[in-house]
């Protein structure tokens, strides 16, 4: 399954969001049009020359028109490490344009890849990183809502800090991506929205109460927003994995963890081609009668 794009028609890309002042790392391309190699603009608010190809791609029945680059663009929040960087390394093997953010700088150089540092959870700098991008690189065709935390502690050792952090993070920042991303996918009249969950929401694990609650709030996220976007064509729906080697894991004992995967009906950690199987199967141009699901990885349920 693959969202390759052809030479006259395809699908259209997508762009992630997040920023602490639009500190970015970009350079330009041979068409003028700029491309994340690890350099700096010199000049931020610069006008960036507009670049690109026509291609059509299928929506709730009707066909639609969009300047795009040769190739898809897909912005993917918390994309310096873990699950977010894989995915960023699997659509620039794909040959998409990977706009990525996180609040460390980029650990991935490549001419097709350009990124930003952003804090999501700041309200005031997420729009302005957004309106950077967009300028910047056009209307994303999909986003990949990946960055978040976790916090593994008891619920009555847990302080009000650690769960604000979690929630601002998990919630706040999904949210103000989804909002600002949106607003650019309704004028183009398409789009896919991949928000991330997790097994805790349907196996309430203890000991991830906070986390498992902010999940809970990104899963309704998901619902409302799919009924709210459906009539534009843009589809949004979540992908829940099970664990996989990531820094969440940190501090979690092999005993705990084979623990956990007693309860999946699948017992293995996941890889990283498990979950871009669910991101590759929700940004197909034929997934456009899909909206509003959440998919976990491992048989996870209730």
């Amino acid at each position: 399954m693959s969202c390759n794009v052809a030479p006259a028609r395809g699908m259209i890309q997508c762009i992630p969001t997040f920023l602490l002042i639009p500190r970015r790392v970009a350079t330009a391309g041979a068409t003028g049009c700029r491309r994340g190699t690890g350099k700096r603009h010199s000049d931020p608010g610069a006008p960036v020359p507009a670049c690109g190809n026509s291609f059509h791609y299928a929506s709730s029945g009707f066909r639609h028109e969009v300047m795009t680059d040769s190739s898809p663009i897909v912005l993917i929040s918390g994309s310096r490490k873990g699950i977010g960087r894989a995915l960023a390394e699997h659509y620039l093997a794909r040959n998409w344009m990977v706009v990525g953010c996180s609040r460390g700088a980029a650990s991935i150089a490549h001419d097709n890849y350009a990124h930003y540092e952003v804090d999501i959870t700041d309200e005031t700098r997420v729009i302005a990183f957004l309106r950077d991008a967009l300028r910047e690189h056009g209307t994303p065709y999909a986003l990949l809502n990946n960055a978040g935390i976790a916090a593994m502690n008891a619920l009555t050792l847990t302080p009000g800090k650690t769960a604000w952090g979690v929630m601002s993070t998990n919630i706040l920042g999904t949210f103000y991506l989804i909002r600002e991303t949106a607003k650019g996918m309704i004028r183009q009249r398409g789009g896919r929205i991949v928000n991330f969950t997790s097994i805790a929401r349907p196996l309430a694990l203890e000991g991830e109460a906070v986390y498992a609650a902010s999940k809970a709030a990104v899963e309704s996220l998901t619902q409302s927003a799919a009924r709210e976007f459906g009539s534009h064509g843009i589809t949004v729906n979540a992908v829940g994995p099970c664990p996989v080697r990531t820094d969440l894991l940190n501090g979690v004992s092999e005993k705990a963890l084979g623990s956990l995967q007693k309860r999946q009906t699948i017992q293995r950690l996941a890889e990283f081609s498990d979950i871009a199987n669910v991101t590759d199967f929700f940004l197909r141009p034929e997934s456009s009668m899909i909206t509003g699901q959440t998919l976990y990885l491992g048989g996870a349920y209730a």
